[in-house]
């Protein structure tokens, strides 16, 4: 018997037409086909990030490739057929240049995918959407400190990837780098674009508002109203679950004796308390001083009282209310 006789060959054949039907019918509950191939599609990619000097500029660069899924598929009772699936999102490079700027290549050659500078390890990948179109954004963020990051979203109608922004403590004032320092992408002021919330050892100290373009501006006044509400919130949430010690690191140092007394004073009703506040409102806005006006419904009483917040070492802090 040959093993590639016109009977084996066409048994064979229909196997394949077989799971090729069948990878057609499980891609298509993966992307429908009303559905845009770029929503979300950022978002829906697993990247896995690496630094080193391939062009040989004394500069790291940064390659973000992008993970590939394999499905398999069985063909009758002879084994399994691998069928890989693409990512929704390329593998792309950002290479340093000569004055400091960093260019986007998609899809780079393997020479450079495959160069043995690479190093892992460097950096996170923080997910959300930026330009609130859809297909997402990525926030390639170091872990060494004094080193930029990187803001890369994607557009909704082509799936062309573009650098928004290398985030450096030289234009944000903060080194993302930096010990302690955690960040995460939220929507802040209900835009549709997400923001940069920032963090340094659990404490939220400041929020960098995304704009139009998906640029964040560290003294735009609405990442500094942002800044003053996350830090609001955050007290708010601690007090809801009791816990008055992470409660008070979101106050300035010299009110941190006069409240932690206060909080203690409320013992199981603290909690309640922190229900009792409104959503926060801002009458006063400056480079380093707010003031928020919020209503409080305490024990049967509806009052509005000020919040005063100020610009620390720590970032953002409340001041007093």
């Amino acid at each position: 018997m040959f093993l590639f006789s016109s009977s084996n060959f066409l048994l064979v054949k229909r196997r394949a037409i077989g799971s090729c039907l069948m990878a057609f019918a499980l891609l298509a509950t993966i992307y429908p086909a009303h559905a845009s191939p770029y929503d979300n599609a950022m978002t829906r990619t697993v990247y896995h990030v690496f630094s080193g000097d391939v062009n040989g500029d004394g500069t790291p660069d940064i390659l973000v490739k992008a993970d590939f899924k394999i499905i398999m598929l069985p063909l009758d009772d002879d084994g399994l057929f691998p069928l890989p699936i693409p990512a929704p999102s390329p593998t792309f490079v950002l290479l340093s240049q000569s004055d400091g700027s960093y260019v986007l290549t998609a899809k780079p050659d393997a020479s450079i995918v495959n160069s043995a500078v690479w190093q892992a390890n460097s950096h996170d990948v923080i997910v959300g959407d930026v330009l609130g179109n859809g297909a997402g954004s990525i926030l390639v963020k170091t872990r060494t400190p004094g080193q930029p990051s990187f803001v890369v979203a994607m557009s909704s109608s082509t799936g062309a990837l573009q650098l928004v922004q290398v985030l450096t403590t030289a234009n944000i004032g903060i080194d993302l780098g930096a010990a302690g320092t955690t960040v995460t992408f939220q929507d802040q002021n209900g835009d549709g674009r997400t923001d940069l919330v920032v963090s340094v050892n659990g404490r939220v100290s400041s929020v960098l508002v995304a704009d139009a373009s998906g640029t964040f501006h560290v003294n735009d006044p609405s990442s500094t109203a942002a800044s003053a509400r996350a830090v609001w919130n955050g007290m708010l949430n601690a007090l809801s679950t009791g816990d008055t010690t992470t409660a008070v690191t979101y106050i300035i140092d010299g009110s941190k004796d006069k409240y932690t007394q206060a909080f203690t004073d409320l013992g199981p009703d603290v909690a309640q308390f922190a229900s009792s506040f409104g959503s926060i409102d801002f009458v006063h806005v400056s480079s380093n001083y707010i003031i928020g006006v919020v209503t409080e419904n305490y024990a049967g009483q509806t009052t509005m009282g000020y919040i005063n917040f100020i610009l620390s070492p720590d970032g953002w802090s409340i001041e007093e209310f």
